[in-house]
């Protein structure tokens, strides 16, 4: 069942709103990686099988979560002028509820 939220401006404009709010998480996620993949002590051979793990993990995270940051950056963008797409007319509002929530999922999933 779709909620109700109070709409200020346009739905794209609230949409905008939503994912701009996240972005600032996927700078802080993408700053938590790179502090996980930087060594804690000289020696890489002490480094454990768990910490290498993490560190390779973390390597292959960072490219999904900058690809995730273009994107929202992206959409976030006001310019009133050109849209980088075009909103299609046929647009209901489950479509809109759903384009709306996900910035908040995606924003978990990483």
């Amino acid at each position: 069942m779709l909620q109700r939220f109070q709409v200020q401006g346009s739905d794209f404009d609230c949409i905008q709103d939503k994912w701009e709010d996240k972005l600032d998480s996927l700078n802080t996620f993408l700053e938590t990686l790179s502090d996980l993949i930087q060594p804690i002590i000289s020696y890489d051979s002490d480094i454990g099988a768990v910490r290498k793990h993490i560190i390779q993990l973390s390597k292959s995270t960072i490219p999904l979560v900058k690809l995730a940051r273009i994107l929202t950056d992206k959409i976030t963008k006001r310019n009133p002028k050109k849209l980088p797409f075009t909103l299609n007319s046929e647009l209901n509002s489950e479509t809109l509820f759903q384009s709306y929530y996900n910035a908040e999922q995606n924003s978990k999933n990483f």
